[in-house]
């Protein structure tokens, strides 16, 4: 394992991960490393309570919720969000406030509201996203 990354983190050293120095979000969910990462939480979550944090205050300004929970979602339910005040947020109200953030409707008569939801992410994925030599805030 690199040392400088983490498994589920979203920087990676594997270069296949990277366009123009930005990684690619949907590049990092297919390496192994990461993989092996959402295998470790699968396993986990049959014997242990879970809790992934990281410094973002905020489920919708982090990666944790546009990498790492998108690969969660379909085995982990409820999957709820620590809010910086101690409270819980379900993630369907996390994508909701995030549709919100980003300007985008719930919903609408030629749109689907997981379609809003995948807009969501690529916005944001492209807001965070981590760029090489680049030490730019969230």
């Amino acid at each position: 394992m690199p040392s400088s990354v983490s498994q589920l983190g979203a920087r990676t050293d594997d270069r296949s991960c990277y366009v123009d120095g930005k990684v690619q979000y949907k590049r990092l969910a297919q390496a192994s490393l990461f993989q092996d990462g959402i295998a470790r939480i699968s396993d986990g979550v049959q014997t242990h309570r879970i809790a992934l944090l990281c410094a973002e205050k905020d489920p919708i300004t982090c990666h944790r919720m546009i990498l790492v929970v998108m690969h969660c979602a379909n085995y982990l339910s409820p999957l709820p969000h620590i809010l910086a005040d101690g409270a819980l947020e379900s993630n369907s109200d996390a994508e909701r406030r995030w549709l919100n953030a980003v300007g985008l409707p719930e919903l609408d008569l030629f749109t689907t509201g997981d379609e809003f939801i995948e807009e969501a992410y690529r916005r944001q994925e492209e807001r965070i996203a981590w760029v090489e030599n680049c030490r730019r805030p969230h």
